[in-house]
């Protein structure tokens, strides 16, 4: 049987009624507005996390929910454009959206975060919900697609803020905004992080990148972009399925 495709905002009020019937399972996106160096449009995880959610909706049954493009990216405040809510302020408003999905039958949720800052925001609102027989769980974007994709990098840094990989799941989403004439190599500038790996140190993030991102963005390939996306989507169903399996 065909998994259930249910775009919250695209569905009629009857419809999301019988959809919650069918499935107990929401998903939410989690983007970020912030800098991605002159090469990479800001809104790059918005892009990402909604694909990754309509192309999951495909293959489980799930309801997927508005993305939602503002979250926890103060640290890159110095860089115009920037938008940022704080930790605070997020997990009163995602905390709000549980409770209506939970009010609506939903009893798993899971949150396409696609910023690793959000992380400990996501964690609270588990620890909210689980007193309510809801299960959570979530994935940090680029340390999931680094489990999954890590190998198809060829620069130094693959994984650097806007680099390699991101840019390469950019041009596949969304060649038109990706700046290849400013594309140019930029490695992290050397702080007491190097030597002291195990001290937690806070810098603006302009004193180790001042262009606002890190590595070989001419390395990035439509190719790869879309390997990674099929390798995340592979992995996200796998884990979905095994969760909702081992719960039920």
């Amino acid at each position: 049987m065909d998994a259930i495709n249910m775009l919250l905002e695209e569905s009629t009020w009857e419809e999301a009624k019988e959809m919650f019937v069918k499935t107990k399972l929401a998903i939410i996106p989690i983007g970020a507005i912030e800098c991605h160096g002159p090469h990479n449009p800001m809104g790059i995880e918005c892009f990402i996390v909604e694909e990754l959610a309509k192309r999951l909706s495909e293959r489980v049954d799930a309801i997927i929910t508005p993305m939602i493009p503002v979250s926890y990216s103060r640290a890159w405040n110095e860089f115009p454009g920037t938008l940022w809510v704080s930790p605070a302020t997020l997990k009163a408003y995602l905390g709000e959206i549980c409770n209506s999905l939970v009010e609506n039958g939903i009893r798993f949720i899971f949150f396409l975060n696609g910023h690793g800052p959000n992380v400990p925001t996501v964690e609270e609102i588990n620890q909210d919900l689980t007193s309510k027989g809801v299960l959570c769980s979530q994935i940090d974007l680029w340390r999931f697609i680094g489990s999954v994709s890590g190998d198809l990098g060829e620069s130094e840094i693959p994984l650097g803020h806007s680099g390699e990989l991101a840019t390469s799941v950019m041009i596949a989403l969304r060649q038109d905004l990706v700046r290849r004439d400013k594309m140019r190599i930029e490695s992290p500038k050397k702080t007491l992080r190097n030597d002291f790996r195990s001290i937690v140190q806070y810098y603006p993030s302009s004193s180790s990148t001042p262009s606002a991102f890190v590595g070989d963005p001419s390395k990035a390939t439509r190719e790869k972009g879309q390997e990674i996306l099929t390798r995340s989507v592979d992995r996200l169903e796998e884990f979905l399925k095994q969760w909702l399996a081992k719960a039920s």
